[in-house]
């Protein structure tokens, strides 16, 4: 007998070592207080010192750099353990790669999940990778329902007052029947005709509507009307969705998705009405500015026959769509593209030449105006960059009109500002920002970014001419009427943002 029980002890004992081998560790969720409020502190500290001057003050995201928090944010981490989101911090910022230390790591990953909604709790995050491995990103469900709410309620704004610029920006959010009650009563109904027909709001970037349907009264009340998810406009979900919509006669024009598909949908109801995209190859592949960029432009014959909207792709064609069907303008460039790689007094690689361009166009008249810009980073891989040149076509036939040269070429003004022949090898100097214009007096007004290198100047000497500067060009020639030059031999990227703003002042009792 004692034999016996001794083997079925042993059975026993190794019964239970093969079932503890077999059980993998328990996992859990991120929103169960993996970190602690410290540690997210000194994290937030590191975050402004290190990361917000690419991903912004609200961590919303800007052009060079995708949202670190929001729907976008959470929709692209969700699922996903935070070893490999920790290797994702790891490796900012681009210039300098692991630079932050295994503790600042981590206390930065803290912040990220407490501005996720994620709660704190009494032990810190761990450095361990192997205990971060089974830990996943997943916020608590109420915190997931509020941040879906506030977009909902930013598109419920966006139908409630359609036609209502600021509205409209509401309305990139996905199509969805509208929800009963009173919401899908109101989707159904007239509203204003305000109307949003450029990026700015006009030509001179005022970026204000005087609709007034929202007001702070009734801001509260707001409800859903419908929603747009923008993730099947793609291979993978735009994380950086910067598009500002344009809203004309009750249509709501837009690009969204990483391949940057125009769309157009009924203002009211959110129904599409057409969508238009583009599948460019091994040159959208490698496109430098992909996503939905920040919209698109429109234009209208006077007698309001020919109607189109005219935006960038990723790959760098300028495309022209007929408003109302979303077709490609065959008259427009060729079967209505114009390759803006080619017929830029440049030697330009058209699939895998650095230039695109998240801006929209500017449409001043009959002229299409395009900027360019490069790939972002502030350490480029060589000083010998495309350069960004400023183009003027035709909005009917897609025919180029004029070029500016950013950086001026031999015998041209600006040219000597560029000391050592520097002008004939650096680049950059492009237009990558919105711009704005006057059509009374028939000048565009173009902001430049710095040249190419931003930390460094040693390989152009001078004040380089036409960088960080406000350039005034007559929308038809293209020739510069005066400019004013920000920076003198910029070595801290001072690139100018945002289309200058024009307004009507008082100066010594004379309006100017």
């Amino acid at each position: 007998m004692r034999h016996t029980r001794r083997v079925i002890g042993g059975i026993f004992i190794l019964a239970c070592v093969t079932l503890a081998a077999q059980q993998s560790p328990q996992t859990r969720s991120s929103a169960s207080a993996v970190y602690t409020a410290a540690q997210a502190a000194t994290g937030e500290k590191i975050y402004f010192e290190k990361c917000a001057a690419c991903h912004g003050d609200d961590l919303g995201g800007r052009e060079r750099a995708p949202a670190l928090t929001g729907g976008p944010f959470f929709e692209a981490w969700s699922g996903k353990d935070l070893r490999r989101l920790l290797e994702r911090v790891e490796a900012m910022p681009p210039t300098a790669p692991k630079s932050l230390s295994a503790a600042d790591s981590t206390a930065m990953l803290a912040f990220l999940l407490r501005s996720a909604e994620m709660p704190a709790g009494a032990t810190a995050l761990p450095p361990d990778r192997e205990q971060l491995a089974r830990i996943t990103f997943e916020r608590a469900a109420g915190a997931a329902a509020n941040a879906g709410n506030t977009n909902e309620r930013a598109a419920g704004a966006a139908a409630a007052n359609a036609g209502n610029a600021n509205a409209g920006r509401g309305g990139a959010g996905p199509v969805a029947a509208p929800p009963a009650g009173r919401g899908a009563a109101r989707a159904t109904t007239t509203g204003p005709t305000t109307t949003w027909t450029t990026y700015g709001g006009d030509l001179a970037s005022h970026r204000y509507s005087p609709a007034d349907q929202i007001t702070k009264d009734n801001f509260n009340k707001l409800e859903i009307a419908w929603r747009l998810n923008t993730n099947f406009l793609g291979p993978r979900p735009d994380t950086l969705y910067s598009a500002t919509p344009l809203v004309i006669d009750r249509v709501l024009y837009t690009t969204a998705g990483m391949r940057r598909a125009a769309i157009a949908l009924n203002a009211a109801t959110g129904e599409m009405l057409w969508m238009h995209a583009e599948d460019e190859g091994r040159r959208g592949d490698n496109a430098i500015r992909n996503g939905a960029g920040r919209g698109l432009a429109y234009w209208a014959a006077a007698d309001g026959a020919d109607r189109r909207i005219i935006y960038v792709t990723p790959g760098y064609r300028l495309l022209a769509l007929d408003a109302k069907t979303g077709h490609p303008v065959a008259a427009f460039g060729k079967n209505g593209a114009v390759d803006l790689k080619m017929e830029d007094d440049q030697e330009i690689d058209l699939d895998t030449g650095e230039l695109g361009l998240n801006a929209t166009p500017l449409v001043v008249g009959d002229v299409v105006v395009v900027g360019a810009a490069l790939r972002p980073g502030s350490a480029p891989r060589t000083m010998k960059n495309q350069k960004g040149f400023v183009r003027g076509y035709d909005v009917r036939t897609g025919q180029r009109l004029w070029i500016f040269h950013t950086i001026p070429r031999q015998g041209e003004f600006g040219y000597d500002t560029w000391l050592e022949g520097s002008a004939e090898y650096n680049g950059n100097t492009g237009v990558w920002a919105q711009m704005s214009a006057d059509p009374e007096l028939g000048l565009v007004y173009v902001p430049t970014e710095m040249p190419t290198g931003d930390y460094y100047g040693g390989h152009r000497p001078g004040n380089t001419l036409f960088a960080d500067s406000i350039v005034a060009l007559d929308v038809k020639t293209g020739r510069r009427k005066w400019h004013f030059l920000s920076t003198h031999h910029d070595v801290w990227d001072w690139d100018l943002p945002c289309a200058p703003m024009m307004f009507d002042a008082t100066v010594n009792g004379r309006a100017v």
